[in-house]
């Protein structure tokens, strides 16, 4: 499960990384990774596949987003994980715990 969450992760990557080179000011982006389960370990490790530098001598390209603040979903039987990223240049124009809130808040799983 590890190999396909980071494997999902370094993919949302290139997607995101394409979306925000397509529409300028695309700063943040919240995405489902779907093999994860509800797993928070393995949400974070495909958060952590999506901030590597792409590999331009690698065979698929992967990664290439730390530059993009996201935020990633996994719903599980038992529980949603979440993990959130924001870059060091743009922490002065975002609390991520009140992002992640009002997020919570808006799906409706903030538990009460």
């Amino acid at each position: 499960k590890l190999k396909a969450a980071v494997k999902e992760g370094g993919k949302k990557a290139v997607d995101i990384a394409g979306a925000a080179d397509m529409m300028l000011g695309l700063e943040f982006y919240c995405t489902s990774i779907d093999t994860a389960d509800g797993d928070l370990e393995l949400v974070d490790a495909a958060m952590t596949a999506a901030n590597v530098e792409v590999d331009p001598t690698a065979e698929e390209r992967k990664g290439g987003s730390g530059h993009i603040g996201k935020a990633f979903f996994s719903a599980g039987d038992a529980a949603l994980a979440v993990s959130a990223y924001c870059p060091p240049d743009k922490q002065s124009k975002l609390d991520c715990a009140q992002w992640l809130s009002a997020v919570v808040q808006a799906i409706g799983a903030g538990g009460g």
